[in-house]
């Protein structure tokens, strides 16, 4: 567990941040669902070319979700690091490292809004929200393919 100032810094918009790149992995994971449905429904000599086609769009929305993934799951590595690192120095607990003895590193305990005004303290941030927004968007934009292809 850690210090109150610290869980303060990050805690809630990360448990935001994760439960959108969950929900996003389900939707886009569920639409295989709907890619295989119609490509079984559909004629055999259709049912490739549908399935190729519904898929297309599937290969973007994976590697933007596992980047952002990625690069949250590092930024917590560094965070826990710092923390540990910290507290090995001054022979005390994790939980006694507060918010003033990290704030050098506040930079990285920013998910969707800058902990410091440091020059690039926007960067991580500005890649998330960008991130999950483009692949909302291409999730909802391969859904509608999808629902077009049960339409006609």
């Amino acid at each position: 567990m850690l210090h109150t100032t610290i869980t303060e810094l990050y805690a809630s918009q990360r448990a935001i941040f994760k439960r959108i790149v969950t929900m996003s992995f389900a939707f886009a994971g569920m639409y295989w669902f709907l890619i295989y449905g119609i490509a079984l429904g559909s004629a055999a000599s259709d049912a490739h070319s549908v399935a190729q086609t519904l898929r297309a769009g599937q290969t973007l929305i994976y590697f933007i979700l596992l980047f952002v993934w990625g690069l949250d799951y590092f930024r917590e590595q560094q965070r826990m690091h710092v923390i540990i690192d910290l507290a090995s120095a001054r022979s005390v607990p994790p939980d006694h490292i507060t918010r003033t003895d990290v704030e050098d590193r506040l930079h990285l305990f920013s998910v969707f809004t800058p902990s410091t005004r440091t020059r690039f303290a926007w960067v991580v941030p500005m890649v998330n929200i960008v991130g999950l927004s483009v692949s909302t968007v291409l999730i909802c934009l391969q859904w509608l393919k999808g629902v077009q292809y049960l339409v006609r």
